[in-house]
């Protein structure tokens, strides 16, 4: 073996140990509350597992405002082999980033046949606090994912490069149509692969970066076509679903000179990493025309001074338009959320920047203005500083308060992070600060509907009933397309006996979120409590169908059956309802009920035992266990169940009556007689009733 493969795989090695070290603190951190319970956590068909069904609905769902299928599969898969173990998805993202930086060391190294500059950008892309968010945070799964798929994309297009053919063409457009599918922002894919066309493949030859051959353009028509396509797709769903809704927020003018402001401030966080955020906010009209102008002049500036030496040290023109054209999705011209900038959008760009920076070190060393000894040990310092700040930024994100309680203290007037941390704090039983956290939030910002919602959720539990209606109500006027303080307004207004409005409310949440089970669920029990059993059996359907492994929807459902005269598929439906939760009560209560009333009274008398292994003091189970015992000939255990009811309940008349008959049957007359006139007392219909038995 040559020593230059001895040396790559020692680096590689390197590589691998440097990662882990540093990430290696988050497979103990938890899932955070922003955006994981919609990917994970509180996603009731992740938590399906791979199945079929989850298959489907990966490649059909609009949700979170994107359609990404792949990212979607790879939480099916994770759910399926994990559960709800946070430490396991956390592994499975270090793993898919440690690929990618691997992939990109062998790729550079392949393509410029230099290790030294490839090796120290592949770590810096590994080792890097930026990376963190991207890495740590299981939401952002799709970025780890998308990124692998970029690198093998590369990987495949170089393989073409050498040996063009259509299967190498096909197998690179798979790749990238499957990253597309992780996160759509690959899409500028095609004009990365005329930079390293540019350099380091030198297939322009002579020709300056701004005209390239024109086959070179011709060969990437399919690819600039599937990114068109699908761009086209993402920017349709996130218009659907709400995702592109903050853009009416921000101008044209800031939206544009908060893009400068970032790029500029995302070099500065690359060059030093700190005050990192897992949100930073929007400047809105804080945006200063001076900062927007500096912003403006230094993009520029290095613009020019790029295109000038492109001729002779091409890799700072890729490197830097390479950082430029990958940011053009994220960098906020399309505004999606209230955000400024986020830490995860450098993921894939950075890259540019640290080519720009190794191969201009290696310039100067092979120029011998700096000795390889000094470049050498200011890299190995510069990877320690950065190995050392990523392992404890991963500490920042153990969990939802630790994570959001540092944004805070690294920014200002984070409405979203005061916001996330009432609600970290409220799970923790900690609502007075939850409480404090939230009027933070609308003290920042006043028309913060997330924050209204959650603060009537937190005083709701105080019983401030007027105040919570009035919160609810105002987070419904500031953002009338959220369905949750539709839902939980519906909730307070039924508890207050006001069932037309919470009826009209819950029906609100339903039109903004057809899915939404428990909304359907508790429409369909104010619906059948008002008599409009077929109208309340179609939402319980519904809310089965939205919630498939929710055992008490489940139940819900056989319940509604049962009253409508569908045995057959209440039984089934309660069935269902106990394999899901083996100790649901209401299932077993309900399906002995049914099977008594079809004359099954050795199974029902099983489902009342059950029912009563997990709520002794329930009277009706055991009252309706006693009778079922009694027809199957049990008596001695049947006067056991009904002297207990009428122990709890003395006034329980039937169970008086009932007990003597079993009583007299077993030739105990005295004891039969005594309760058959107390149960004459409490009801004088007995009066005349025969000592027999008498069945529900």
């Amino acid at each position: 073996m040559s020593a230059v493969r001895i040396r790559s795989y020692l680096l590689a090695v390197g590589l691998v140990v440097a990662t882990l070290f540093a990430f290696w603190p988050i497979l103990s951190n938890d899932f955070i509350n922003y955006d994981d319970p919609i990917y994970v956590t509180d996603n009731t068909l992740v938590q399906s597992g791979l199945s079929m069904d989850g298959i489907r609905w990966a490649f059909t769902t609009r949700r979170t405002g994107n359609w990404h299928p792949v990212t979607w599969l790879s939480h099916l898969l994770d759910y399926e082999l994990h559960g709800l173990e946070a430490g396991r998805h956390h592994l499975t993202s270090l793993l898919l980033h440690l690929l990618s930086s691997l992939v990109l060391f062998a790729l550079l190294r392949q393509l410029t046949g230099s290790i030294w500059p490839s090796a120290f950008v592949a770590l810096v892309f590994a080792v890097h606090p930026l990376r963190v968010e991207s890495v740590a945070w299981v939401a952002e799964r799709k970025d780890v994912l998308c990124t692998l798929f970029w690198m093998l994309s590369l990987r495949a297009y170089v393989g073409y490069t050498k040996n063009p053919g259509l299967p190498r063409y096909l197998l690179l457009t798979l790749l990238f149509a499957l990253g597309l599918m992780a996160k759509p922002t690959l899409v500028t894919l095609p004009f990365v692969l005329l930079l390293l066309d540019y350099w380091p493949l030198q297939r322009f030859k002579a020709r300056p970066l701004y005209a390239p051959p024109w086959r070179l353009v011709r060969e990437k028509i399919p690819l600039f076509v599937v990114s068109a396509v699908f761009t086209a797709v993402a920017y349709v769903v996130q218009q659907q679903e709400g995702a592109v809704g903050t853009m009416a927020e921000f101008s044209l003018g800031q939206r544009v000179g908060n893009a400068l402001v970032a790029y500029v401030a995302y070099i500065g966080k690359f060059a030093w990493p700190s005050h990192l955020a897992v949100f930073y906010p929007h400047p809105e009209g804080h945006l200063s025309p001076g900062a927007v102008l500096r912003a403006l002049l230094l993009l520029g500036g290095v613009t020019f001074a790029v295109l000038r030496s492109a001729r002779t040290q091409r890799y700072w023109a890729t490197g830097w338009f390479w950082y430029l054209g990958t940011m053009i999705p994220v960098i906020g011209l399309i505004q999606l959320g209230g955000h400024a900038m986020a830490d995860r959008y450098t993921y894939v760009p950075h890259i540019g920047l640290s080519i720009c920076l190794a191969w201009g070190a290696a310039e100067l060393t092979k120029r011998k203005r700096v000795a390889p000894t000094v470049w050498g040990g200011l890299a190995v310092a510069v990877l320690l500083g950065l190995t050392a700040t990523t392992r404890l930024q991963t500490y920042h994100w153990r969990d939802s308060i630790s994570v959001f309680q540092h944004a805070i203290e690294v920014t200002e007037r984070n409405h979203l992070a005061h916001n996330q941390l009432g609600v970290a704090l409220a799970e923790n039983d900690r609502r007075d600060e939850a409480i404090r956290s939230y009027e933070m939030a609308l003290s920042i910002r006043p028309g913060y509907a997330s924050a209204q919602h959650n603060l009537a959720a937190a005083l709701e539990d105080l019983g401030e009933t007027d105040e919570v209606i009035r919160r609810y109500k105002a987070a419904i006027h500031s953002d009338p397309d959220r369905a949750d303080p539709h839902y939980n307004l519906a909730r307070v207004l039924a508890k207050q006996g006001r069932i037309p409005e919470a009826i009209t409310h819950y029906r609100d949440a339903l039109e903004l979120r057809s899915d939404f089970a428990q909304a359907h669920n508790n429409l369909a029990r104010l619906l059948d409590e008002q008599g409009r059993a077929e109208e309340a059996l179609e939402h319980f359907f519904a809310a089965s169908q939205a919630k498939p492994n929710d055992a008490v929807i489940q139940a819900n459902l056989g319940n509604a059956l049962h009253r409508v005269g569908r045995t057959d598929e209440a039984i089934s439906q309660l069935e269902r309802a106990i394999t899901l939760a083996p100790d649901h009560f209401n299932a077993h209560y309900l399906l002995g009920i049914i099977l008594s009333k079809r004359e099954l009274y050795d199974n029902a008398s099983a489902h009342y035992r059950r029912a009563l292994d997990l709520k002794p003091s329930h009277l009706e189970a055991r009252y309706y266990l006693a009778i079922a015992l009694t027809l199957t000939g049990k008596r001695a255990e049947a006067v056991r169940h009904y002297q207990e009811v009428v122990k709890l309940q003395p006034q329980h008349a039937d169970a008086h009556y009932n007990l003597g008959v079993v009583l007299a049957q077993q030739g105990r007359m005295d004891e039969a007689s005594r309760h058959y006139e107390v149960a004459v007392h409490l009801d004088p219909r007995y009066a005349s009733a025969p000592l027999i038995e008498r069945t529900h």
